[in-house]
């Protein structure tokens, strides 16, 4: 898992690097070896999407992921809330 995980970083923060400012993803476009992360294990969904996820969004705002933020949308109320892929996921934003 740590192996993983360190090679799903490393993945994130090389397309951080070479993707302009403005450019909003989520985890699954980012990442090859995200992807390849099966959504069940055997008969129950697998937690290591969840894992890496949480892990990444720990990471969002600090070094060497000082340049991204979540992404945000406002509604015409003004109310600001996260935005999603279209899968659910949280996504994230270049600044």
């Amino acid at each position: 898992m740590d192996n993983l995980r360190d090679t799903i970083m490393q993945e994130l923060e090389k397309y951080v690097n070479t993707s302009p400012a403005g450019q909003v993803f989520d985890l699954l476009s980012a990442s090859p070896s995200f992807a390849s992360i099966s959504m069940v294990h055997g008969d129950t969904p697998n937690v290591t999407r969840a894992l890496i996820g949480r892990c990444f969004e720990s990471k969002v705002g600090k070094a060497p992921f000082a340049n991204v933020r979540v992404a945000m949308l406002t509604n015409k109320y003004g109310k600001t809330f996260r935005r999603r892929s279209p899968n659910n996921a949280n996504m994230y934003e270049i600044v």
